[in-house]
Order: structure tokens, then sequence, then C-alpha cells
């Protein structure tokens, strides 16, 4: 590279007298032959179809011929002598055409020399990404020369014509410019593999795999492959440059599919990528199988497909990241109007040839992903700022609720001790008035209504001191993780025993197999019984009250009045009562006390209704 640059500073040093030289003048026009039926033999009986600018034929089949006439400088006004023969510079381009044969007189003969990328290069024929011809122009007289372009590609015939030195610096230029997109192109790739080894994300890995074939791209589209592997034949170099081609039509699908994907699209959205994927390789298995013109045209129906499927993607998707939605649709829009004005223009339906250097042309080599590499670059970044804001409100969001539950656990902590004390304190005068009613009694055993009266304060004193029993147990359960020691428990004594302490027992229907052992603890499970039994008897509205056990689960069944029937969503919560039953006696602790306990025994127990029966099942656990 430095040795090519170096030439031409110095072919540029005599470029400006040599360019004066020559003073003439080109036009062009072209004929298509769809059937590759003419040879140069024809060519003077064809009408040739006059051009300016590039030639844009799109994907046309066949063989095109161009007609340059070269008209050279008449001579000096000054009836000077005219000019000796000055070898003109023919350079044809893009790279990527494939045969290019140029026809021209040699001592009334005619001539031809070859070029394009299925030929090998002479060295040193063309310093660019160019293909050139010598043609040795006469001094005075007219002359005209045919060019035969064969391609599989898209078919854009780009000319330039002049003297050899008058052409340095428009070859330095694109010299320049073309090491310059290549340089950027590398910069790029380093830089997103170098995120990607920092954060190692799909949307990076993707970036990655995209701007590598941007790089293989432009290395092939620029002639650089060829110089770099000089052994290998050049049918295989262009294999590999329409393969390239595809990959990077590829990469971009997957880049875009990268973007949303952890934002939930459709998933016709994602059958759509996975439909453009396919085709894909459907492109690389045609150009395996010869067929190479088919599969450009199907690789760029799959590029202008893309942007469409991707904004359906934006569409679909449940973007959350700031502005991200906005600027994909802008993105994708503006890319998608830049890719139709490019398409319509490759093929021919207008002149674009005024808009170079604002708009980039279809295969243009300055085409560099350098736009979606920022573009990326910056989700990345916005996407991890994103991420430690959310993480940061997370956290804040954690010390919130430590410091609420801490609260919560010194107002809990608070509450027990309140209750541990007014239990305790209140057991002690209960104890004096029981002491008292029982000296009373002995003193007024004539007295039949102080009898009555002292009975219905010994019953107050009785349900007071259950309720204490009650709260000091609910707290106890609650508060105690312990692990609680097991033992065999015949259940059918248990269930008796707590039956016949109570009043009424002549309402109890006891269905419970004498030989029937649970392991639990004894005293706890006593506590569940009682409070379910106390329960169906506060609240049954017949008399029968129904205890059976069925293997590991106990039943206890009662009915009750469709206007009694209990909440089923809070009838375990603390306190909660039944409306219709507010004026009975009792705090409402009975059966959030049963859900504590079990929860300790490791059972389970649930409320479920029939009718107008409810029922309370308690399964145990499996023995242990």
């Amino acid at each position: 590279m430095h040795r090519h640059l170096l030439l031409l500073l110095l072919l540029f040093s005599q470029a400006c007298a040599f360019a004066s030289a020559w003073g003439g003048a080109t036009a062009r026009s072209y004929i298509h032959d769809d059937k590759n039926s003419l040879g140069i033999g024809d060519m003077a009986g064809q009408v040739f179809a006059p051009y300016e600018g590039d030639l844009r034929l799109g994907y046309t089949p066949g063989t095109t011929w161009v007609r340059i006439d070269i008209t050279p400088n008449p001579g000096a006004s000054d009836g000077a002598a005219p000019p000796a023969r000055t070898p003109l510079l023919l350079r044809v381009g893009p790279y990527s055409l494939d045969h290019l044969d140029l026809y021209q007189r040699v001592h009334g003969q005619w001539t031809v020399s070859t070029a394009g990328d299925r030929n090998r290069r002479a060295p040193g024929a063309c310093l660019d990404d160019l293909h050139c011809f010598v043609i040795h122009a006469a001094g005075e007289m007219p002359e005209t020369v045919y060019l035969k372009i064969q391609t599989e590609g898209i078919r854009l015939i780009e000319l330039e014509i002049g003297p050899q030195d008058a052409l340095v610096m428009e070859v330095a230029s694109r010299i320049s410019r073309i090491s310059t997109a290549i340089t950027l192109a590398n910069g790029m790739l380093a830089l997103g593999i170098f995120f990607f080894l920092l954060h190692r994300t799909v949307l990076l890995q993707a970036y990655c795999w995209f701007q590598a074939s941007v790089v293989l791209s432009m290395y092939a589209s620029a002639g650089r492959a060829a110089q770099f592997f000089t052994d290998m034949a050049p049918q295989i170099l262009d294999d590999m440059a329409n393969f390239i081609q595809l990959s990077r039509v590829a990469t971009t699908i997957l880049l875009g599919w990268a973007v949303l994907a952890k934002y939930r699209p459709a998933k016709a959205y994602q059958r759509a990528v996975e439909g453009l994927l396919l085709l894909s390789a459907l492109c690389c298995a045609l150009i395996a199988g010869g067929n190479t013109r088919a599969a450009l045209v199907l690789n760029l129906v799959l590029f202008a497909a893309n942007p469409l499927v991707q904004l359906f993607g934006v569409y679909t998707a449940k973007i959350d990241l700031h502005r991200l939605k906005p600027t994909l649709y802008i993105g994708y829009a503006v890319y998608t109007l830049v890719l139709a004005v490019a398409l319509l223009s490759a093929f021919g339906f207008f002149n674009m040839n005024s808009a170079d250097g604002v708009l980039q042309r279809f295969e243009d080599w300055r085409l560099n992903g350098l736009w979606i590499g920022i573009f990326v670059l910056w989700l990345v970044v916005s996407e991890q700022a994103g991420r430690k804001l959310q993480e940061l409100q997370e956290v804040q969001a954690l010390r919130l609720e430590a410091v609420q539950a801490k609260a919560q656990s010194d107002i809990l902590q608070e509450r027990t001790t309140l209750i541990d004390m007014l239990t305790h304190e209140l057991k002690t005068p209960l104890g004096t008035i029981k002491f008292a009613l029982a000296s009373l009694q002995k003193d007024t055993a004539a007295h039949p209504d102080a009898q009555q009266r002292i009975r219905n304060i010994d019953s107050s004193v009785s349900r007071m001191n259950q309720m204490i029993e009650r709260v000091a147990s609910s707290i106890k359960v609650e508060r105690d993780d312990k692990p609680l020691p097991i033992e065999a428990i015949a259940l059918l004594p248990l269930v008796t025993e707590i039956t016949q302490e109570l009043a009424h027992s002549e309402r109890f229907q006891v269905d419970v197999d004498p030989s029937l052992v649970v392991q639990t603890h004894r005293d706890t499970l006593a506590m569940v019984l009682e409070n379910l039994i106390g329960n169906a008897l506060k609240y049954a509205s017949h008399d029968l009250i129904f205890i059976s056990a069925n293997g590991r689960v106990l039943e206890v069944k009662n009915q009750v009045d469709e206007e009694h029937m209990p909440d089923e969503s809070r009838l375990f919560e603390h306190y909660y009562r039944h409306p219709k039953v507010s004026g009975q006696p009792g705090l409402g602790l009975g059966l959030s006390l049963v859900r504590a306990a079990c929860a300790q025994l490791g059972a389970q127990v649930q409320y479920r209704r029939n009718g107008n029966w409810a029922i309370f099942d308690v399964t145990m656990p499996q023995k242990r």
C-alpha cells in the first residue's frame, strides 16, 4: 500500500502537464444482448442507445455491449502540429463484474483484452478496486472501442476514461477512501469484540458476526482478497465473495432479531425471521449448485424485506428502554427509504449520479457498518445504564422493605410483650376472684338467688380465663419455631377425652377407628381439635356435630345456616368473625390458632363447603 501511494505521488508531480495534452472527448452508448448471440463482428450493424453517467441495468441476464466513441484533440488553434498518440486508460467498475472484454483496432485488426473478478489480474494493472484497460487513441482520427460485460451480479457499470497520468489523483483519492473505510470497519469489529468480551450478550455476539461479514465483504469488493490469495483461482474467490455477500444479509437479519429478542416481540415476527434465515441458507445452496444469479436475486429480495420485518418486530415488541422504540422506528424508516432509492437507481429507474457523495450507492464500498456499530454500542451502553439503575432501585426497595420489616417486627414484639404482660397480670386477679367465689358459695348455700349470681360470675370468670388462655396459646404457637417432640397417639381416646369435657357431649357423633394411631405432638393436636370442635359447637345450626378420621385425614363437620356461612377467603385470619355472630363471645382467634398449630405439626388444614355443611379437614403428615 505504501509503495502504491509513493508511486502515485511521483506520478502526480507530472499529471497536470500530461492532462492538458489530450483534451479529447468520449461518447457512450450501449445495447443489451439477452441471448449472448452477438460478437464483435455484429457490432457495426447494431443500434446503440446513448447514455451518460453510470449504466444501471439491475439483475439483467445476458451480455451488455458498451460502445465508446473517442474524439481526440484536433490540435492547437495556432496551427501547431497535433500531439503524438496519447495512451488512454479505461477504468471499469465495480470490481464485482465477472467478465470484461475490451475490443479495439490495432493495425486494422480487432484485438481483445480481458479483465473482471473471474480473471486473474496482472500485477500493477490497476492500483485501486477498478479494472483497467490501455487504449491507444489516434492523435487526429476518431476511434471506437467496444466493451463486453458479463456478470451474474447486479449490472451497474461505471466507466472512466482519460490519460493515465490525469487519473492519478482520482486513483489516489479512491485508494485513500477505500483504506479509510476498511480501517474504520476493522476498528468497529475490534471495538465490538472488546465489548463482547466485557459483557458477552447475544446482541454483541450478533454484531461481531455482522461486522466480520462487513469487513470480509469490503476486502472482497475492493479486490484485496485477490491480492492476498494470489495462488487461488479467481472463480473460487468470486464464489467466496458471493457467499460473503449472502452472509452479510443473513447477519443483518440476525442482528435485528438480537436487538428485539429480549423485548418479547410477536411470534409472527420470530417466524418471519426464521423464514428469512432459511431462505438465506437456500441462497447458499443455490450458489453451491451453480445458480449464482438466482441466489443473488433472492438475496436482494431478503435484503429489501428485512427492514419491513424488523419494523413489524419493533411494533409488536414490549420495549421499555427510554427512546429505543422511536429510535428504531426512525432508523429502519430511513434505512428503508435509502434502500428503496438505491434499488430504484440500481435498476435504472432514474439517474442517481448527482447524489453520489450524499447517498451511498447500493454496492458502495463505503458501507462499512459504522452507523450500525455506533447504534449497537449506544444500545449496549444504554441497556447497561438502565440495568444499573434498575439494580439500584431494587436495592433501595429491598432496604426499604428491610426497614419496614424491622419496624413491623418491633411492633409485633411490643404487642407480644404487652399481651404476655396482660395475660400474666390478669391471671392473678382472676385466681383471686375464683377463690373468693368458692368462699361465697359456702357462705350463701341457703340462698338460691345468691347461688345463681355466683354461678353467673363463675361462668364469666371461666370465659375470661379461656380467652386469656387462647390469646396466650396463639402467641406461643406463632412465636415458637422449635421442632416439637413427636410420639404415637391413639386418636380415638384423645377425641373422646376432649368431647367428654365439653358441655352437651351428646351432640357429638364420633367415627374414629379405635386402632388408628398418628405420629404427632399430643398437646398441639389437642389444641387443634379443641378449637375446631368449639367452633362447631358455637356456630352449628343443628344439634349433631360429626367427627371422623380416615387414614391421615381428620374431619370435623356441622351444618350452618346460609346466612351464617363464613367468608372462605378470610376464615383463618386473626380476629375474623362473621358479622351475624358478632354478639357471641369470642375473639376470632380459634381458627387462626388452628392454622398456626397445624403448621407446627407439619399438617394441613382446609375448609370446604358441601351444601349447608361446613367441613374442616386436617391432613396429618406422613410417618417420620
